[in-house]
This record gives structure tokens, C-alpha cells and sequence, in this order.
């Protein structure tokens, strides 16, 4: 299993603006669903918002090489940042993170996804190393709110480099993980690996990685560990802050009953392509004082 995350989901751009959010219009307008009716269980953290990759305002960051965004992972990063300062509060509204406003009333999404995207030494071309990346979330952590983290890091690969505040467990996430995370209302970020079918071999061959955040789930008792429904924020998209409902995207977590180390695969927008599938290949869990 690759550790890294590169080339992230591309989507041509259209006529949209730059993002630049104010705090009073972000909100969880309800923790409630008709999923808490339909399901055994489920969590809603999802709020009003959501950020993307794919701004016009970005395209300086774009690929010099393929002109495509592989801003994933710092637009993933700063839309949980964004989260933690207008929705749960945990979070400081500071003048330290970039993009904030003086009057701490607004906040340029964009120019703190290019701050990150320095941080996490994302290149423009290939993505963001995930080694970088734990690196990254605690330095952000530190300097922008004097805090510090403690990250649960789930992949599995032959080696990886962690700071100290990160506990790895080395296999493949599965649905508990998830399960359990939002339970404590830990949004979870999810990393999925793109793979195709090699037509000689008929194998999976790993191509590509795409990062979005995971705030919510359903789940039915009857499909144990091997079904969930994702509610997630996904980078390559276009999203606008809603005044009735929150926003994301619906996607399925499959995993094969009769193969209990199978990892699990994503199914739905953006994730059923006809040449590639998305395997969840790791998920990181941020926890912080």
C-alpha cells in the first residue's frame, strides 16, 4: 500500500469566485436526519460549508506540469481548520491563521489553502506526501492556535515517519474506525487509492490518491462491518454555504464479508468511475487539547 497521496479527483472548474467564508454564516443547522429513522445508527456532523480545490483563484497552484489541482490535502485541512473555528468552537478564531480578517469576521479560504499547501510541502504536480502531512497538522496546530495534537494514524505500508504525537496502527482502516471516531465527534480525514484493472494481469494496480473529510455516517446492524453510508466533504467539488441544510456528498464504505483483511472500497459520487475504483487506503483521526 502506498503511503503518499498524490494526484488528487480532478474536475474541470467553472465560473465560480474566490472563497472567502464569513464565520457568522457557517453552522450545523441540525445534527438531525431522516437517517437517525432509517438507520440502527447514525451521527451527523456535517455543517453548512464546504471548500474546494478546484477555485479559480488556486490555478497559480495548479500542476506547472499538468495544469490539473492536486490541492486535496490542504483543501481538506483547511476546510476541518474552518470547521473547528466556527462549528464546534474548539478552535480559536485568530488573526494567526491565514486568511482571518483583522476584525476575525471572515476568513479567505484560499489563501489559507496555499499557506497549507506550503506547510505540507505539497507538490504541484504529484500531491502531498502523508509523512509530510502528520508533520504538518502539528505544526499548524502549534503555531496558528498554541495547541497540541494527538493523531490516529491507520494505514497500512511497510514503513512510515511519525512525529511523536501520532499512533500508528499499521492495516487497513476499517468501519469501526469510522464509526468510532465521529461517535466521539472526531471528523475523521479519509485517503482513498486509486487503482485500476491491469487488462494482462486482471489485478488491481494502484494510479492515483485523493483526501476528503469524513463528517458523518448510517449504519445498519444487519450489514455488521461491511456497509456504511459516508457523509463526506469532498475537495473536488464546487460548494456554496447553504442557509437550509448542510452540505456533502452521499457515498457507500463497501467491504467484502467473505474476506475479513479486505479493505474497504468507496461507491458513489465521484467514486464510481468506469476505469478506476477508490480503496480506503488510510485514515487519520485529529484529537487536540
Amino acid at each position: 500500500m502506498k503511503t503518499f497521496v498524490s494526484l488528487c479527483l480532478l474536475l474541470s472548474t467553472s465560473a465560480f469566485g474566490a472563497q472567502v467564508l464569513k464565520f457568522s454564516d457557517l453552522k450545523k443547522l441540525s445534527s438531525a436526519t431522516t437517517a437517525q429513522f432509517s438507520f440502527d445508527e447514525a451521527i451527523n456532523l456535517s455543517a453548512n460549508f464546504g471548500t474546494t480545490q478546484m477555485d479559480p483563484d488556486l490555478k497559480p497552484y495548479f500542476g506547472p506540469t499538468t495544469g490539473k489541482s492536486e490541492l486535496c490535502v490542504p483543501t481538506t485541512l483547511a476546510n476541518y481548520l474552518i470547521y473547528q473555528m466556527a462549528i464546534t468552537q474548539k478552535l480559536p478564531i485568530s488573526d494567526k491563521v491565514p486568511g482571518v480578517s483583522k476584525d476575525l469576521t471572515t476568513i479567505d479560504a484560499n489563501a489559507l489553502i496555499i499557506e497549507l499547501s506550503k506547510k505540507c510541502k505539497t507538490n504541484y504536480d504529484t500531491g502531498t506526501n502523508s509523512d509530510n502531512l502528520m508533520v504538518c497538522i502539528g505544526d499548524v496546530f502549534n503555531e496558528y492556535f498554541g495547541k497540541k495534537v494527538a493523531i490516529k494514524r491507520i494505514v497500512k505500508a511497510d514503513k512510515v515517519t511519525n512525529p511523536d504525537y501520532v499512533t500508528w496502527e499499521n492495516r487497513q482502516p476499517d468501519i469501526n474506525d469510522l464509526r468510532e471516531a465521529m461517535k466521539k465527534g472526531l471528523p475523521v480525514l479519509g485517503s482513498v487509492n486509486w487503482n485500476i484493472i491491469d487488462p494482462v494481469t486482471k489485478k488491481w494496480k494502484y494510479t492515483s490518491g485523493h483526501v476528503f473529510g469524513i463528517f458523518g455516517y448510517s449504519w445498519e446492524k444487519y450489514f455488521e462491518n461491511n456497509l456504511l453510508q459516508l457523509q463526506i466533504m469532498d475537495p473536488a467539488y464546487v460548494w456554496t454555504v447553504s442557509t437550509q441544510t448542510s452540505v456533502y456528498n452521499n457515498v457507500t464504505a463497501i467491504r467484502r464479508r467473505d474476506e475479513v483483511d479486505s479493505s474497504i472500497f468507496i461507491d458513489g459520487r465521484g467514486f464510481n468511475g468506469q476505469t478506476s475504483r477508490g480503496w480506503l487506503g488510510a485514515a487519520t483521526i485529529i484529537d487536540f487539547e
